[in-house]
């Protein structure tokens, strides 16, 4: 095997033990393992559409990608399910941002309504995705084994957009824990009607 290859091979190897420890740190160290909490005014409401939404939770992915976004985006088409019950729904909203640089915007919302008609799709052009990418610290490149694939992290970021779109906290374990992100949404709500 070729240095590049050996050194694909062992940066994966880094990158998905990293993901693994993080994926499975919470269910050994509990508390808050596996959230990051940020509190940072973040410049995402100038890029895509106004929402009446007191919490926008975000996530970054692209459409057909099978390891994933689709599990995450059924997983979050099943926590707003909870949301309706909970009554919460009215007042929270889902973006979906796409990192395909070809795919229409009306495509990726579409994408993202198959899965909850709260949900919303948009893509960036490149420099303000490049921006974004700095601003929400998250990580996606094009697949050294498939150039129809784009490695990506799976985050969910959620943001209080009270007076500014403020980024609270970032979810970074799979599967999400729906309990802290539902606390955490009833936080932001709590604080909007005092």
């Amino acid at each position: 095997m070729g240095k590049k290859v050996l050194l694909i091979l062992f940066w994966s190897f880094v990158a998905l033990t990293f993901m693994f420890l993080l994926s499975f740190g919470a269910l050994w160290l509990g508390s808050d393992a596996g959230k990051i909490e940020v509190h940072k005014k973040v410049n995402l409401e100038a890029l895509v559409k106004p929402t009446e939404a007191k919490v926008v939770l975000v996530y970054f992915g692209y459409v057909g990608c099978a390891h994933t976004c689709l599990p995450a985006m059924q997983e979050l088409q099943s926590f707003f399910q909870e949301l309706e019950k909970e009554g919460l729904a009215s007042d929270v909203a889902l973006y979906f941002i796409s990192l395909q640089r070809d795919v229409p915007e009306d495509v990726v919302d579409n994408y993202a309504k198959s899965f909850h008609p709260q949900f919303s799709g948009f893509r960036l052009e490149p420099q303000e995705l490049g921006v974004t990418q700095r601003e929400f610290k998250f990580y996606h490149s094009n697949s050294p084994y498939d150039t129809q694939e784009i490695s990506h992290t799976g985050y969910l970021y959620i943001l209080d957009t009270k007076e500014e779109w403020m980024l609270s906290s970032i979810f970074i374990s799979k599967p999400y824990n729906k309990t802290k992100i539902l606390t955490e949404i009833k936080t932001i709500l709590g604080g909007m009607r005092e």
